[in-house]
């Protein structure tokens, strides 16, 4: 069955008022990114805030989907940076009892062979944080960010079997390869399908009755992209683990001006989300 998560710091910029927003409305899977303590990303936590935090997901009973963070890039050097964000995060992941932990490519050049060439660099570093991972059981999961060296479903797969460790997966982001100029997404999902270890989604907001504008938002992840149909092809393929809505609360204008926060969209969005597998499953 195919389970909803969300980033904690969509919900709110509060720790402990996310954690009671998201129990009230009786979702149980969440990521952890930011904002856990003040602004604290989950990679800097102490291991005393460490225990505070791993108390209070206790006290709700959420389950811990992934942990995310903008630090952990796989980089051409010798990579003892990322082998230090990677320590800290394996910490919490063992803690919190999560087996994924996001994973980044450094950005890419408009330049097709040099891309290439960057790619081939940067492998023998991501192998050395996946054979780390790997000694606690962890998977790391490389998403396709818009503008890295791995933004579309082919670069991916090509990366992934490059590297070659069996605990390296996609936690694959379909808008973020739109975004990229790749628009035919059941032919990147194609590439992906396989390796998969979480999707991410957008929105899965677009009814009439919802405070939005319906068919003219213009925004990916609502009524233009297909949300509904990659469900489809996730269920029709086996595919029993999480999406994580990821929502760009900030930079989405529409929302600000029906005076809309964080919180609101997270919940229509689990809502939707959670609408859509239903009447996919039912098929």
């Amino acid at each position: 069955m195919i389970e909803v998560s969300i980033f904690n710091d969509l919900v709110s910029r509060n720790f402990d008022e996310a954690l009671s927003l998201l129990d009230s409305w009786g979702q149980k899977w969440l990521d952890l990114r930011e904002n856990i303590f003040g602004d604290t990303v989950v990679d800097d936590i102490s291991d005393k805030e460490r225990e505070i935090m791993l108390a209070k997901l206790k006290a709700y009973k959420f389950s811990i989907g992934c942990l995310g963070t903008r630090r952990l890039v796989a980089s051409y050097g010798a990579g003892e940076k990322e082998l230090q964000v990677l320590e800290r995060l394996i910490k919490t992941a063992l803690a919190v009892k999560t087996d994924f932990i996001r994973i980044c490519n450094e950005d890419r050049t408009e330049d097709m062979k040099k891309r290439a060439e960057d790619a081939r660099a940067t492998v023998p570093n991501m192998r050395k944080l996946c054979d780390r991972a790997a000694e606690f059981g962890i998977t790391l999961v490389l998403e396709n960010k818009p503008a890295s060296i791995t933004n579309r479903g082919s670069e991916l797969r090509e990366f992934v079997d490059m590297v070659g460790r069996p605990n390296l997966k996609v936690q694959w982001d379909a808008v973020n390869s739109w975004q990229g100029g790749f628009y035919d997404v059941k032919k990147d999902y194609g590439y992906v399908k396989n390796i998969i270890g979480i999707v991410h989604l957008r929105g899965a907001i677009g009814k009439p009755e919802d405070p939005m504008v319906y068919n003219r938002s213009g925004i990916l992840g609502e009524d233009e992209f297909p949300n509904r149909e990659i469900v489809e092809w996730l269920l029709a393929d086996g595919y029993d683990g999480r999406i994580t809505l990821d929502l760009s609360i900030g930079s989405i204008k529409e929302y600000k001006e029906k005076k809309m926060g964080g919180a609101d969209i997270s919940r229509l969005s689990l809502v939707r989300m959670k609408e859509i597998i239903a009447a996919c499953s039912k098929k």
